[in-house]
């Protein structure tokens, strides 16, 4: 509409917050970590000790590559959910009624080493609004620190 970028939270998976709001250019990123918290621009290292209350989110949108570990469900035969794909990136704050709008690409790799808390055990957040897209960007121009896969060739594994 008349060159217009869209909100950062319009939900359309064809733009990328970031590649021309705020007139700034978008930038390729990957986090690589254990777990990954996702905080909301409201975040305040001040309230990271304080009730759920305290720590109010706001909406925000991301826009990078994760490659993390998670927690499994049944972890050490805790009989315990693991809040699944939708807990995948972690949350710390309030997100009721507020979008975490996300473009990018999810990969996990391994169990977590230091991130094995319970899902869902306590006071830690409410669920945002979810807004998830892949970044069709990485099908050209992978994130950092990432691999691009261009081909393979199906075979038998076996140990040497």
């Amino acid at each position: 509409t008349g060159g217009v970028s869209p909100p950062s939270n319009s939900g359309d998976p064809t733009k990328p917050d970031g590649s021309t709001s705020g007139g700034s250019a978008r930038r390729p990123s990957s986090v690589v970590a254990d777990a990954v918290y996702i905080l909301s621009n409201a975040w305040s290292d001040s309230n990271g000790f304080l009730g759920l209350g305290s720590r109010v989110a706001s909406n925000t949108t991301v826009n990078t590559a994760i490659i993390s570990g998670i927690v499994p469900t049944n972890y050490n035969n805790n009989g315990k959910y693991s809040g699944g794909a939708e807990n995948f990136p972690r949350f710390n704050e309030d997100w009721t009624n507020k979008t975490l709008t996300y473009y990018g690409s999810m990969v996990e790799l391994y169990t977590s080493q230091e991130a094995t808390g319970a899902w869902g055990s306590g006071n830690v957040y409410g669920a945002p609004t979810r807004q998830w897209y892949f970044d069709n960007n990485f099908k050209t121009s992978t994130p950092p620190g990432s691999m691009m896969i261009y081909n393979y060739i199906k075979g038998k594994w076996s140990l040497m």
